[in-house]
């Protein structure tokens, strides 16, 4: 379950016997209520233990829970903002739920003016931005909980010239496809107007390497209409000009 999200855990007791009931998380019992509200900010799995017990006996059941960040699964739109305004990061979660400026609400600061581009990779956000904010032309933060992890500002000055791309090397390759995160964005992603940019079986029409996790903004309709024709912009764009 994501963070600030909660449970409702509920124990049904057959035995016509007086039972004491006891729920424990990681070993610390926190209620003895028949009725269990499971809530936990800090990520991680978690061990929710219940322990019954009367005349017969004791008995236990154990359930497990992972805590994962707010904005693990669901979709991302960078906001380049306009002259004095500062970009915003939008996030779309899987049940629809918008939270605007979500940057801001995680960290207490805003993004930099004009920002360009997002990419995510293990686990870690990059966002650059032609501008040097607060927090730097090139900002760094965890993807789930998007906590800014490092910023860069005069590492950069003078060096950028109004950057519009970033890209990290790493062990992203195309195992991302085959992850949870990768199977739910190539399915959902049109919903929203975007599409996987350079998708696998592509690469002689793109003449880009298979990228599943890079995907662009194209609008709703025809984000859905090269989805169910199985093209690519090139091949739209080729017939459009037939």
């Amino acid at each position: 379950m994501p963070q600030e999200d909660s449970i409702v855990l509920k124990a049904k007791v057959e035995s016509p016997l007086p039972t004491t009931l006891s729920w424990s998380v990681k070993g610390n019992e926190v209620s003895k209520d028949t009725v269990f509200t499971f809530k936990m900010n800090e990520l991680g799995t978690y061990d929710v233990k219940l322990t019954a017990t009367n005349a017969d006996g004791v008995t236990s059941a154990t359930t497990s829970i992972e805590v994962y960040g707010k904005y693990k699964y669901g979709t991302f739109v960078l906001n380049e903002g306009y002259q004095a305004d500062p970009s915003t990061l939008i996030f779309i979660s899987p049940k629809g739920i918008l939270t605007d400026s979500a940057y801001y609400k995680a960290n207490g600061s805003m993004l930099s003016l004009l920002s360009q581009d997002l990419f995510i990779a293990n686990n870690k956000l990059y966002i650059i931005s032609q501008k040097s904010g607060d927090d730097g032309y090139l900002i760094v933060a965890n993807a789930e909980t998007l906590k800014k992890e490092a910023g860069y500002k005069t590492e950069l000055e003078d060096k950028v010239s109004s950057p519009t791309h970033v890209a990290v090397l790493g062990d992203l390759s195309q195992a991302f496809s085959e992850t949870t995160e990768g199977r739910w964005l190539a399915r959902h992603a049109p919903l929203y107007g975007f599409i996987i940019r350079y998708p696998k079986g592509k690469e002689h029409l793109t003449k880009i390497p298979a990228e599943p996790w890079h995907i662009r903004y194209v609008t709703r309709s025809l984000a859905l209409c090269l989805t169910l024709t199985g093209q690519v912009l090139e091949e739209y764009y080729a017939c459009c000009e037939r």
